[in-house]
């Protein structure tokens, strides 16, 4: 409880970190920077992983960079509490897993699409091959069908035809 200076006592909640360790959240508390009272469970979870004293020793840092910090770190405990043997490594080696999939899978497409090139006869463009052949619209539909594994695959194909017919359409001279 704070005096306000208006002879009546004003109440404010506490900050997590003064909630959950049961003291007096000072009105300058550096915790309530970073753990708002609604946010006990995320102090929590920091708590239990680095330890309050410590925080402000990890938070050594810019002062511009440290709310980003603490919200880093608290991410960090909840992921360790998840999973307390990988936390942020299993979340990494799941993204590097997806990223190694999508690079398989778009290696997949390109050689189906090299295929296609090869039967129908096509030259592929000179800008990397992404751009669809201007080849009969049938052929590119045949072609996008049999490529595509889904429909947002099939999307971006046909998204790459109009994209490429209207490149390569002449500009009209006035």
């Amino acid at each position: 409880m704070d005096d306000n200076g208006s002879g009546s006592l004003s109440t404010t909640a506490p900050c997590a970190a003064c909630k959950l360790l049961e003291r007096r959240c000072a009105q300058n508390c550096p915790f309530s920077l970073y753990f708002s009272p609604q946010e006990t469970h995320k102090f929590k979870l920091f708590h239990e992983v680095f330890d309050a004293s410590n925080f402000f020793k990890i938070l050594m840092i810019n002062p511009s960079q440290k709310a980003e910090a603490a919200n880093s770190l608290a991410y960090e405990a909840s992921l360790r509490d998840r999973d307390p043997v990988h936390a942020s490594m299993g979340v990494i080696s799941a993204l590097q897993g997806h990223i190694q999939s999508a690079r398989a899978e778009l290696n997949a497409v390109r050689a189906q699409m090299s295929k296609y090139r090869d039967q129908a006869g096509i030259v592929p463009p000179p800008n990397d091959g992404l751009l669809l052949p201007n080849i009969a619209a049938s052929t590119v539909a045949h072609v996008a069908v049999k490529t595509a594994s889904s429909p947002s695959k099939l999307a971006i194909l046909f998204l790459l035809l109009l994209f490429h017919a209207l490149m390569a359409k002449p500009s009209v001279q006035n």
